[in-house]
């Protein structure tokens, strides 16, 4: 006599959801709704606030990055402008 002892596995997978608070200004929270209307509007289906913020992240922040040619006198001269300018801006601080 065979005795066949079955065994049932049983999976539980528990998903934890964390939700956050952040602060956003009124503009940035309008913009970032009408972002997800526009994403809303191309995909055909309802789109979150925070997928909306997970395409930005998404997108090369700086498409211009490289693309001006400066020669090492224009530079040198934004160097130093921006130095002045910190200097400035940390004395009214």
């Amino acid at each position: 006599m065979f005795l066949y002892e079955t065994h049932i596995n049983y999976f539980i997978y528990i998903y934890y959801v964390v939700a956050k608070s952040i602060k956003l200004s009124d503009e940035t929270y309008r913009r970032l709704v009408e972002l997800a209307g526009k994403l809303q509007a191309e995909r055909g289906e309802p789109v979150s606030i925070e997928e909306a913020i997970r395409y930005l992240m998404k997108k090369e922040i700086t498409p211009l990055a490289g693309s001006w040619d400066v020669t090492d006198e224009e530079a040198e001269k934004l160097r130093k402008s921006l130095t002045e300018g910190w200097a400035k801006w940390r004395k009214s601080a």
